[in-house]
């Protein structure tokens, strides 16, 4: 089971978008075997210092280990699934 953290910063239209995507494109990659939050960096800046976060979005994966970061567009499903190894890893 992959465990997920997508980092935003404020909530509205173009974020719900991006989540929906970030949920699609999870879905086809490790078929439903994920857990994925949802933090926004104005209402918990200790989480984001805590993990690190310097721009938005940022999706990490935390489990399994290690952690690993994807940074910045998310629409592109290849980087990704390649950034966070999900393919063959942990599902």
């Amino acid at each position: 089971m992959y465990r997920l953290r997508l980092y935003v910063a404020g909530l509205g239209p173009a974020v719900e978008r991006q989540i929906a995507g970030v949920r699609s494109l999870l879905d086809a990659a490790c078929g439903g075997g994920y857990e994925l939050a949802v933090c926004d960096i104005l209402e918990h800046p200790l989480q984001a210092q805590e993990d690190t976060i310097y721009a938005t979005p940022t999706l990490l994966r935390l489990r399994p280990p290690p952690t690993a970061r994807v940074v910045g567009d998310l629409s592109d499903p290849q980087r990704v699934v390649k950034g966070l190894v999900l393919a063959g890893n942990g599902g």
